[in-house]
């Protein structure tokens, strides 16, 4: 008898077990180095925007980079329909994921970087550019923040200069930027 209610101790107590670990998400923190590589993997391509974009909505608790990068995939999805309206709704839902990314963390320059290139791309008339200055002056002030990857900062650093939206100052010093990784490449 004593041998059986173990058993049935045992039985609940795993089955319990198998239960919570079903229903609690599996999540292994993604570096920004790695959210950086596969949001730029997926930016053109429909596919790779959609499992980015579904494995960045499975996560709970995102950090504020994650948030943004999953506001981002939402803006990216825009590209890839056909219908205005559709379109619209993933604008409206790309801003509120990125408004609360830089919510959650106003000091990190990435989740600026992040809102002001999907802003920058935004056609004026819908009005949904109002953080474009403050975030590009927020990012020239800390583009040490792409420190540890030269490469995304080679791309950050040109798409700046590309968005024409910097004033001279800026400028001088993003193409000095550039000068200096240049060299620091072997390229001139």
């Amino acid at each position: 008898m004593l041998q059986l209610n173990f058993y049935k101790v045992m039985k609940s107590t795993v089955l319990f077990l198998l239960f919570a670990i079903c229903l609690t998400p599996i999540h292994a923190q993604l570096t920004n180095f790695e959210l950086r590589k596969m949001y730029d993997a997926s930016i053109t391509d429909a596919k790779l925007n959609k499992e980015f974009e579904v494995n960045l909505s499975k996560i709970h608790n995102r950090t504020a980079v994650e948030e943004a990068y999953l506001g981002a995939t939402y803006a990216m999805s825009a590209q890839f329909v056909e219908s205005y309206m559709t379109k619209f709704k993933l604008v409206i839902k790309a801003k509120t994921h990125l408004d609360k990314a830089v919510d959650k963390a106003p000091d990190n320059p990435e989740t600026h970087f992040i809102r002001f290139s999907i802003e920058h791309h935004l056609p004026a008339y819908l009005g949904m550019s109002s953080h474009l200055l403050k975030d590009l002056n927020y990012v020239f002030q800390h583009l040490d923040f792409l420190d540890d990857d030269i490469e995304m900062k080679r791309k950050v650093v040109g798409f700046l200069l590309w968005t024409n939206r910097c004033n001279l100052q800026q400028k001088i010093k993003l193409e000095a930027i550039k000068r200096t990784m240049q060299v620091m490449s072997g390229k001139s």
